[in-house]
C-alpha cells in the first residue's frame, strides 16, 4: 500500500492563472527520516539561514515600491536568492541522510517558527532554541524591518531543520562544511510537552498565517 500526503493551499482573488504540480517518487531502500523521527538529546541543525523565499518574493514583487529606498545591487541580490541561497535543500538532505540523521524537515509556510513546531509535535518533544544562533540575511532582515515582518515566521524554503544524535553530529557538520553548505547548531530536543522554546526564555508561538501575507494585503 503507498500512501500519498500533503497539503492544500488557498489563495483567495488571485488576478492570474496559476499552474499547479506535484511529484511522486518511491523511497529508496528502508531508511526514511520524518519531522516525527527526532529524539531526546538530538541537536538541532539549520541549514543556510530563514525566509530565503520570502525575501525573493517581497524584493521581485515589490521592486518599484523599494528602488527609491535601497539600491539595485540590494534589490539584484535580494531577488537572486531564489537561486543563491536557493531553494534546493537535495545536497544537504543527501548528507543527513547518510551521516546519521534522526530527523529532517524543510520549513515553509509559517516560517522556521511553524517548522520547528511541526517537528515538535510530530516528534512529542519540547524543542530548545538560541536564537542568536539562528542566520538571517542582511536584506531578510532589512526587507522585515521595512515591512514590519518577523523572518522567523517568514516562508523559510531553502532551509533544512536536522534532527541529529550527540555522537553523530560532528560527523555532519564536517561533511556539510566540506560541502560548502552553510550551517548552525540552533538548539537541541529534550523530554517535556511539545513545543518551541528560546533559551533566553522568550516565548515562542506558532504562526497562525505566513507574516509574508502582511505584504500582500496591501493589494
Amino acid at each position: 500500500i503507498s500512501l500519498v500526503g500533503g497539503h492544500t493551499e488557498m489563495t483567495p482573488d488571485l488576478p492570474r492563472p496559476m499552474v499547479a504540480g506535484f511529484m511522486i517518487g518511491e523511497l529508496l531502500g528502508k531508511k526514511l527520516l520524518s519531522a516525527g523521527g527526532l529524539q531526546a538529546g538530538d541537536r538541532i541543525i539549520l541549514t543556510k539561514g530563514i525566509a530565503i523565499e520570502g525575501t525573493a518574493l517581497i524584493a521581485r514583487d515589490r521592486q518599484k515600491e523599494l528602488a527609491g529606498e535601497f539600491s539595485q545591487s540590494f534589490l539584484s541580490r535580494a531577488k537572486r536568492f531564489l537561486h543563491r541561497p536557493g531553494l534546493n535543500v537535495g545536497a544537504e538532505a543527501t548528507i543527513a541522510l547518510y551521516a546519521g540523521a534522526h530527523a529532517m524537515h524543510d520549513p515553509t509556510e509559517g516560517g522556521l517558527l511553524n517548522g520547528l513546531w511541526e517537528m515538535a509535535q510530530a516528534s512529542r518533544l519540547s524543542l530548545h532554541i538560541d536564537a542568536d544562533h539562528i542566520r538571517v540575511y542582511p536584506q531578510t532582515r532589512a526587507l522585515c524591518r521595512r515591512f514590519g515582518l518577523d523572518p522567523l515566521g517568514l516562508l523559510a524554503s531553502g532551509a533544512l531543520l536536522i534532527g541529529c544524535g550527540p555522537r553523530a553530529v560532528k560527523k555532519l557538520c564536517q561533511e556539510l562544511d566540506d560541502a560548502d553548505i552553510i550551517f548552525s547548531v540552533i538548539g537541541s530536543a529534550k523530554e517535556g510537552s511539545p513545543g518551541v522554546h528560546f533559551t533566553d526564555g522568550r516565548a515562542v508561538k506558532r504562526a497562525v498565517t505566513d507574516e509574508i501575507l502582511k505584504v500582500f494585503r496591501e493589494d
